[in-house]
């Protein structure tokens, strides 16, 4: 064997390796992609059930979000509630945009701004004060989802299914 054949037989058996390596690293790359969309579905979910377990813990908030808030600590309780419930959906939105989480999933988790939005009272808040620190593109989509979501009394309604 020649020197020029050795040559030829060490580029084809690199050119292995290399076609070998962006395999394995396709590989890599993929599994590390679900793990990060697991995580992000993860956090969603376990935000959601937070969300849950404060009403559970404030049954007041149920009762303030069915009608105008009485009193300042009640105006300043949803507020803060509305406030974090938003967040998260932003948070959700971000992670759509940026394909982590896929269409159906942020279309799932989104459903719930027509609801928290769903009062006159709680729509006024965001078109005042609540909508002042979210990104202008989160605006702009809350805007779009409540155009198709009349105002609705689902928080009145969950305290009169009894």
């Amino acid at each position: 064997m020649t020197i020029t054949e050795l040559g030829s037989l060490g580029e084809f058996i690199s050119s292995l390796v290399v076609l070998a390596t962006l395999i394995y690293l396709a590989v890599q790359v993929r599994q590390s992609n679900r793990l990060s969309r697991a995580q992000a579905r993860q956090t969603m979910m376990q935000v959601v059930q937070g969300e849950l377990y404060k009403l559970i813990e404030n049954p007041e908030l149920i009762s303030a979000m069915g009608r105008e808030p009485n009193s300042e600590e009640e105006r300043g309780k949803v507020a803060m509630w509305l406030t974090a419930g938003l967040r998260q959906r932003e948070f959700d939105w971000m992670q759509y945009k940026d394909g982590v989480i896929d269409e159906d999933t942020y279309h799932a988790y989104s459903g719930v701004i027509p609801i928290l939005l769903g009062t006159e009272a709680t729509r006024r808040w965001w078109a005042g004060v609540g909508s002042s620190g979210f990104s202008q593109e989160f605006i702009a989509e809350v805007s779009r989802i409540l155009e198709d979501a009349p105002p609705n009394d689902f928080f009145r309604a969950n305290l009169d299914w009894a």
